[in-house]
């Protein structure tokens, strides 16, 4: 058995008369890896145990020690050290870095092939990243990871070139928990072999959090999952589960599922759907009349008994807010309430004067015939630029005016007080849809106003 599995196996906790027979029977990650879940559970009795060994058995391994990691990070703090002890900003952030403190000369680059690690006594080390989409933002036990461009303030200016989020916002564990699920437009958390219940534990509070502070849930989360951690499994109906299962599934692996319920596939349909079930861990079709009954065994192992795990980590958490959403038709509404869309979102606009001039009118109706003609991925961007959230968490954005001109003219948005400052100088809707186009469509973080 190899050093780090055994390490791995005491840090889940695993009985030390389990590891010994594993060692006696020479039980390593090649063998792991081939081994059934049967064959498993002779050697860890813990479900979430062996998921998370087996997990952890399939990770990519590094030839790099650690020794040599923690000596090319020292490598390059050194280096960059001697080219400079100036302390301010990278590509003008210097806001952001006179409030962390940080030198510029501590700053490195991070190589996502190289695990990096910290033993004792080495010196926290901050590592700055280009941040061009929320993905960029990570964070890690031992390292603080920060998004070079974040920024840390609550208004944000935008041009064409520019925009800007509120990283104060509670939605952030949304942003995290999206690169760590499996599924399209409805996901579950994936198993990590560095997450233990304590941590699945700790996710699941800050969700609660949210919910009960501010009025934030991750929408991307399967409501089917979400349901069971609330309720208990026992809660999910089929019509609900088959519900996030279609919405789980890719365009086309959905339309091919649709077609077989219904008896209408063709050839190509039936090619999707085997693709579907190789996936899942099935290699062949099962017959028509027993097609439906498959499906929806599928839809539960996806949904449901693989994250079983975090299904049973959230349910501590998710007990307190059984009195808020105590059946399954509240914690549908929910989601459809702060589930943003055109409509809604061209609803929350109200201006912060009871009379508008005539071109102050003309600009608000602007507005509200793009938001209102939006799709659900742009009326999460128009959202979070107007609060800093991508989910319906507030009653109202006020709307106002002024008359800036020419390379001055951009919309100003201020998200602690939901409130945007629109120019009224737009000749036409196609020129107000360009500008609001661009902007959207940029990923560049920017603070403005500190």
């Amino acid at each position: 058995m190899e050093d780090d599995l055994e390490r791995f196996l005491r840090s889940r906790e695993v009985p030390q008369e389990d590891i010994m027979r594993m060692q006696r029977d020479k039980v390593d990650k090649a063998v792991i890896s081939v081994m059934t879940d049967d064959q498993m559970s002779k050697y860890i009795t813990s479900y979430g145990d062996r998921i998370a060994v087996l997990s952890y058995c399939q990770q990519p391994t590094y030839s790099m020690d650690k020794e040599t990691l923690l000596q090319n990070l020292r490598q390059k703090i050194g280096a960059r050290k001697m080219r400079s002890k100036t302390k301010g900003a990278l590509c003008g952030t210097s806001g952001v870095l006179q409030n962390q403190g940080i030198d510029e000369a501590d700053t490195v680059a991070w190589n996502p092939e190289e695990d990096l690690v910290r033993t004792e006594g080495d010196e926290a080390v901050v590592i700055m990243l280009n941040c061009v989409n929320d993905d960029d933002l990570i964070q890690d036990n031992g390292l603080n990871f920060i998004a070079q461009d974040l920024p840390l303030g609550s208004s944000n200016q935008l041009s064409p070139s520019n925009s800007a989020g509120n990283p104060g916002n509670p939605e952030n564990p949304q942003r995290i928990s999206v690169r760590r699920c499996e599924g399209e437009t409805e996901r579950v958390p994936r198993l990590r072999p560095d997450f233990c219940e304590a941590e699945w534990q700790a996710v699941g509070h800050i969700w609660v959090k949210g919910l009960l502070d501010y009025g934030v849930i991750p929408v991307r989360l399967s409501k089917a999952f979400i349901l069971a951690c609330i309720h208990g499994i026992d809660s999910v109906d089929a019509d609900i589960l088959m519900s996030s299962f279609f919405n789980y599934l890719l365009p086309v692996e959905r339309s091919a599922v649709e077609k077989a319920l219904s008896g209408t596939m063709d050839e190509s349909d039936k090619e999707d759907l085997l693709d579907l079930f190789t996936r899942m861990g099935s290699h062949s079709l099962p017959p028509q009349n027993n097609m439906q009954p498959t499906i929806e065994a599928m839809a539960h192992k996806a949904i449901i008994q693989e994250p079983k795990y975090i299904v049973d980590c959230f349910s501590t958490a998710m007990a307190c807010v059984k009195l808020k959403l105590s059946n399954k038709e509240s914690v549908v509404a929910m989601y459809e309430a702060k589930k943003a869309t055109g409509k809604r979102v061209s609803q929350l606009f109200e201006t912060t004067k009871v009379t508008l001039s005539q071109i102050e009118q003309t600009t608000f109706n602007h507005l509200q015939r793009y938001v209102k003609n939006a799709d659900e991925s742009k009326a999460e961007k128009i959202l979070r630029f107007c609060t800093g959230s991508s989910v319906i968490c507030i009653d109202k954005i006020l709307v106002c005016f002024n008359a800036e001109t020419g390379l001055n003219r951009r919309p100003v948005a201020h998200t602690c007080g939901a409130t945007l400052e629109v120019p009224c100088t737009y000749t036409c809707y196609p020129d107000f849809r360009t500008e609001f186009d661009n902007i959207l469509s940029s990923n560049y973080l920017e603070m403005d106003i500190i």
